[in-house]
């Protein structure tokens, strides 16, 4: 054979070969190797860290974490992987960050300007990993739909599949801008430490959705999903922007942050309005021995009710949730709460998923600024709960010199509640222009008072007079509140068509009293606690409860 038709065909065969070889492809797994982040002599990325896998991974790829290095059985093991700059964004997609086996702390103090984890493509989950101490927020979801946390009881880690986020500059979860939507946050303990009992705040709160964000889930409707949000600095769940919707928070466990549990802005999430809660009635145990708690009210539309209780304003134990077509609701709760009727709080989740903020059902004694003034109390004035306020020998409770009571249960849907107190104010108080919030029975109001101390709500349901004895010097506040809708549809042990036994309930009537005019602000605050029996068809009395 010629050999330039050789040499012509080996050279055909080579160049054919370069042609249809294929570009090495990413590792299906990347697996961290050690607690390293870059090269401190050169600032190079150090081989086999966890910044090196975020770096070379690609769609559809995993990180997980070596066992010998990332040990559980060796509790003083060093598993904290110290990061010294930005990580790498998530931009590829479909990435799955694996820790729900391991114990791995991702540790940013030693940044500057950074959050942690920078999420900017969809389809990403992330698990397991603890995220403490970043100079700015935990996570930064933008753009993009992923799933971050899972059920904390699935794996081996301290943190299963959930997260723990925590510690850090700014916010513990940022969801943020047009297109941020769909995503899920669940299973994650947000602003505690490891112990899950303690504060380890996120100082400007939990969790941030705003600019756009629409269509987010923090937490679920199954018990694996639940977030516990609590100690944070700021409030534990906002929303914010008017383009923000359909936002749900649901089955949380939200308690003890300072800048309140659930919050809306700037008309976000619809500016969906929390249910009213207005009646509890503690039905002692049935002949299975389990007590009964009912609570009934009314929601804007349909959607979904939840029940929380919680020692301040917030949502710290999830009790139960039911959905209803709209208006009324009534929910039978199992368990003796005979001793915590004050601490009930819901939120409602309309039909397009939108979660309002919690309301409440009486008075609590949570103070954050220690002032001696409620946190709920100095909400409801539009004071901070985290400010202390400049009078304090204002803080303590009134005192009622007079108290009565009228029920009415004529007619089914037409029950009403007549209530009239005398409280008793600190003398020097003026009257012309001062601004009044009352809250009572479970609905707000705010009044401005004329020249004679007198005011009443826009539908004439509410009104309150001040008034200051020629003799005495003496101010005294009266309120008065009638027909209060009280909710019927309560079941065997509420009050229905034809009822004749007499059924004993509680009833609380917190009222905020908050003056505002040119010699400052001051924060009253008085509480009713009514015990009565009543029967349908007549009238019922009342007294103070002891």
């Amino acid at each position: 054979m010629d050999r330039s038709i050789l040499a012509g065909s080996l050279l055909i065969a080579l160049v054919g070969a370069s042609v249809v070889t294929p570009t090495p492809a990413h590792a299906t797994d990347c697996v961290v190797v050690n607690t390293s982040d870059t090269d401190s002599a050169s600032g190079t990325t150090v081989p086999g860290s966890l910044r090196d896998c975020m770096e070379r991974v690609g769609a559809g790829d995993a990180i997980t974490f070596d066992a010998n290095i990332f040990d559980l059985a060796n509790s003083t093991a060093d598993t904290t992987i110290l990061i010294d700059s930005a990580l790498p964004l998530l931009d590829d997609g479909s990435v799955t960050i694996d820790a729900s086996n391991r114990r791995v702390s991702v540790n940013g103090s030693g940044t500057v300007d950074a959050s942690g984890l920078q999420i900017t493509s969809s389809g990403n989950t992330i698990r397991g990993l603890t995220i403490v101490a970043f100079s700015r927020s935990g996570i930064v979801l933008s753009g993009a739909s992923n799933v971050i946390g899972g059920d904390r009881s699935v794996g081996g880690g301290p943190n299963g599949q959930g997260l723990r986020i925590s510690g850090n500059g700014a916010f513990g979860i940022e969801i943020v801008g047009s297109g941020t939507d769909s995503n899920t946050v669940k299973g994650c303990w947000i602003g505690l430490d490891a112990s899950g009992t303690s504060a380890q705040a996120n100082v400007s709160g939990g969790v941030l959705m705003k600019d756009g964000a629409q269509g987010n889930t923090i937490g679920g409707e199954n018990a694996g999903d639940a977030n516990t949000v609590a100690f944070n600095g700021g409030t534990g769940v906002e929303v914010r922007a008017t383009t923000s919707r359909r936002n749900s928070v649901r089955g949380n466990s939200i308690r003890k942050n300072v800048g309140g549990g659930i919050k809306l802005f700037d008309g976000s999430n619809d500016g969906v309005a929390p249910p009213r809660i207005q009646k509890v009635v503690a039905a002692p145990p049935s002949g299975t021995g389990t007590a009964q708690l009912l609570v009934s009210g009314t929601t804007t539309g349909a959607g979904t009710v939840e029940l929380f209780n919680d020692d301040g304003s917030q949502g710290g134990t999830f009790l139960t949730g039911r959905t209803y077509a709209g208006g009324n609701y009534a929910i039978e709760v199992d368990g003796d709460f005979q001793g915590a009727l004050s601490n009930l709080t819901a939120t409602f989740t309309d039909e397009n998923g939108n979660t309002s903020p919690l309301s409440v059902f009486g008075v609590t004694d949570d103070d954050s600024d220690g002032d001696l003034v409620s946190d709920e109390l100095e909400e409801l004035a539009g004071t901070s709960p985290s400010d202390p306020l400049s009078t304090p020998d204002f803080a303590s409770a009134l005192e009622s010199s007079k108290l009565g009571v009228t029920l009415n249960f004529a007619k089914t849907n037409k029950d009403s509640i007549n209530l009239k107190s005398t409280v008793v104010l600190p003398p020097g108080l003026p009257f012309d222009g001062v601004t009044a919030g009352v809250f009572v029975a479970g609905r707000s109001d705010e009044l401005v008072l004329d020249a004679k101390g007198k005011a009443k709500s826009s539908d004439g349901l509410v009104s309150i007079a001040m008034k200051t004895s020629s003799k005495t010097g003496v101010t005294t506040v009266q309120y008065k509140v009638k027909k209060s809708a009280l909710a019927t549809d309560l079941g065997p042990f509420g009050l229905e068509d034809r009822t004749t036994d007499k059924v004993g309930e509680t009833v609380l009537l917190p009222v905020s009293v908050t003056t505002s005019s040119s010699l400052g602000s001051s924060v009253y605050h008085h509480v009713v606690t009514v015990t009565y029996k009543a029967t349908q068809g007549k009238s019922g009395k009342a007294s103070l409860a002891k």
